[in-house]
């Protein structure tokens, strides 16, 4: 009769995602992968529901951008605008002056 191994606690990361990534791997018999791995099959699921829906969330991700970058980028459109107005009150002023003053 064949003594069963004793289930051990795997907390290394890189190893659980190892084991993951062989269960998920087509032909293999998950029961035997857990018995060769001490592991219990419950945890060999767990560990792949965990796995599959973080890299869903990975996948979700945008780029992150940086917000310095987007409130500098925002506060210069700002400025720019202002400065278009400014630029436009001062050419009506100019055209006012110079109609007054007839030089034309």
């Amino acid at each position: 009769m064949e003594s069963k191994k004793l289930c051990r606690k795997i907390n290394d990361p890189e190893e659980r995602l190892r084991i993951v990534l062989a269960s998920l791997q087509p032909g293999i018999n998950k029961s035997e992968l857990c018995r060769q791995e001490g592991i219990y099959i419950q945890q060999l699921v767990r560990w792949t529901q965990e796995a599959l829906k973080s890299a869903q969330e990975g996948l979700k991700r945008k780029p992150r951008k940086n917000k310095t970058q987007d409130t500098e980028k925002e506060h210069l459109k700002q400025e720019v605008n202002y400065l278009k107005e400014l630029l436009l009150e001062q050419t009506k002023e100019i055209s006012v002056l110079k109609k007054k003053t007839n030089t034309f």
